[in-house]
């Protein structure tokens, strides 16, 4: 056995996986003392073949906040990921954090004091949910490789709303080695630049999910005012044509190697910009079309007379059609930069 996914800890009998390497951990949120010995004795059998460890609410019921990893001799050795989730203790990220390299920190339920400051000296890839643990990320920028920015979900029920200028306020001013940005945001968001700015000399690949423009009025003067030159930027990543990215695009034109547009079958006003545009993009070799894997055929048609369009002004670049959905070829494209910030398995596919 390889990955291990245990939802109730306290009904499994420690057993030894002789190869075991990720395990995940939903705790129950009653009788959780009973429990915490099992689990101890399960990380302490395979502390030196265990990388990943997903804890999903740790502790949500315990008043006695003892840490799991309270003595040396259960601390995963080569522990690589740690994905916490709806947790009340950071007692495990205390007690791990000369070993993590990978972090995840998913929903923080309202009521949790975030700490005010925590080094992760072998930090490199980082992914939080809004910008509650903004402290973490202002302890570690000089060592962060990558950084994931997800949007939180308005329909949780820790759900805390954010001042987003009161957060660009304390955002790091560097981010000197960063090289892959993920902002995983529904809509276009005036931060954006602000974090760009935080890493235009060091930034490789830049992935925008978006697939909205602002909901706002005059949304578009402030952000085309505010666009980053990013002198290393190769790849651009977007889930879709926006005029905000049609805009970075021509302002990063002497950089971009490899454009991907998520497109869906309703071409914005957008697209229709980059098509229409002369040969503007004079090093770009590579643009990836991800168009789904329902693509109807009308669409598909004038997906490529829009497409031969564009060869025609940029005779250079090779052009792939991926009918995958955008979620699907983003795992594959992060898989090919060593990118890993997700759980592999995952609880949530268990029933």
């Amino acid at each position: 056995t390889v990955s291990l996914i245990i939802m109730n800890p306290r009904s499994v009998y420690p057993v030894h996986c002789e190869h075991l390497v990720s395990l995940e951990l939903l705790m129950p949120p009653h009788d959780m003392l009973t429990s915490l010995e099992t689990v101890r004795e399960m990380i302490k059998t395979h502390r030196h073949t265990l990388k990943r460890l997903s804890l999903i609410e740790y502790f949500c019921m315990v008043s006695n906040d003892e840490d799991l990893f309270v003595t040396e001799d259960v601390r995963p050795v080569n522990l690589d990921f740690l994905y916490l989730s709806r947790c009340k203790s950071m007692k495990p990220l205390i007690s791990l954090a000369a070993h993590v390299t990978k972090l995840v920190i998913n929903i923080t339920p309202k009521k949790f004091i975030i700490p005010s400051t925590h080094t992760l000296p072998k930090l490199r890839q980082l992914k939080i949910t809004g910008f509650r643990w903004l402290s973490l990320l202002v302890d570690n920028a000089d060592r962060l490789q990558v950084l994931h920015l997800q949007e939180p979900d308005d329909t949780e029920d820790d759900y805390v709303a954010e001042d987003y200028d009161k957060c660009m306020q304390r955002f790091p001013g560097s981010l000197p080695n960063l090289t892959t940005l993920i902002l995983d945001y529904k809509e276009i968001q005036p931060f954006f630049s602000h974090v760009l700015a935080a890493c235009e000399n060091s930034v490789q690949r830049l992935v925008v999910k978006s697939t909205q423009e602002p909901q706002h009025d005059d949304w578009l003067p402030k952000l085309q005012g505010e666009l980053c030159h990013l002198e290393n930027l190769r790849d651009f990543v977007l889930g879709a044509p926006t005029a905000w990215s049609m805009a970075m695009i021509i302002f990063n034109s002497d950089t971009i190697k490899h454009i991907v547009f998520g497109i869906s079958e309703a071409l914005s006003y957008a697209w229709r910009i980059f098509i229409d545009q002369p040969a503007c993009l004079p090093i770009l070799f590579h643009l990836t079309l991800v168009v789904g894997e329902d693509t109807q055929y009308d669409h598909a048609r004038f997906l490529h007379k829009d497409i031969s369009k564009f060869r025609s002004s940029h005779p250079r670049a090779k052009v792939d059609f991926e009918k995958l959905n955008f979620d699907t070829f983003l795992k594959t494209y992060f898989k090919l930069h060593n990118v890993d910030l997700e759980m592999h398995g995952g609880w949530k596919n268990c029933g």
